[in-house]
């Protein structure tokens, strides 16, 4: 097991210090080595000893730069066999195992891609009879749009009182050998293969709770006072 604790990283009960990444926002690992994202920079170390091996990334809009994919983060990684998939704001980007940039694609209203069989999976958001949703969305090889499997009102709607329990974060899902996982608002998890296609989900049913004066309060201070509201 792998855990980073600031610059600290812990595997079993050896612990290493890792400069530079501060805080750590996505991880992933192959057999080889170690991948972080920290703001707009991946490094790379060797997993036998933690040894580092090269960074890159950079603000900016050209090959090899980012983008904060939000506000509060900044990429995504994912290792796939042969290359590390990177999502920043409307870009996908590839880059060898070594760190060398290979090639990048542009993605309109796409973030949180992750691949599944020959597809991906990710989120986008868009208005439907004048309400906003976030959507779970396929996408083609070429990150074009084959179909939303899942959607969910969005916690903020122009010209409307704001739900203070309204989730605020993306819509649930994760990919695990094929298949797309996402969580419904009530708590169901729904099954599906890379095609998009429902093959099983859960029957879960959760209590609901009164929201008093008190709940509505501590909402409404929060987003009156954090700042990125």
């Amino acid at each position: 097991m792998l855990m980073v604790v600031g610059t600290l990283l812990m595997s079993g009960t050896e612990r290493y210090v890792l400069d530079g990444i501060l805080p750590p926002e996505s991880i992933s690992v192959d057999q080889s080595n170690l991948y972080i994202s920290s703001g707009l920079k991946v490094s790379i170390f060797r997993l036998s000893d933690m040894k580092y091996i090269r960074s890159f990334g950079k603000k900016g809009e050209g090959p090899g730069e980012f983008i904060n994919l939000f506000d509060d983060l900044g990429l995504v990684l994912n290792v796939l066999p042969d290359k590390i998939f990177i999502n920043s704001r409307n870009r996908i980007t590839y880059y060898s195992k070594e760190g060398r940039f290979i090639n990048e694609f542009r993605v309109r209203n796409g973030a949180l891609l992750k691949p599944v069989g020959g597809n991906y999976v990710g989120f986008r958001r868009y208005s439907v009879d004048n309400i906003v949703y976030n959507f779970v969305t396929l996408y083609d090889k070429n990150f074009k749009v084959i179909k939303d499997i899942y959607r969910e009102k969005y916690w903020y709607q122009q010209g409307k009182e704001i739900d203070p329990v309204t989730n605020v974060r993306p819509p649930l899902y994760h990919v695990f050998k094929g298949r797309i996982y996402t969580k419904s608002g009530n708590g169901n998890i729904h099954v599906l293969n890379s095609r998009g296609d429902l093959i099983g989900k859960t029957d879960v049913t959760i209590g609901t709770q009164t929201v008093t004066d008190e709940h509505k309060r501590g909402y409404h201070e929060y987003y009156r006072t954090h700042p990125l509201y």
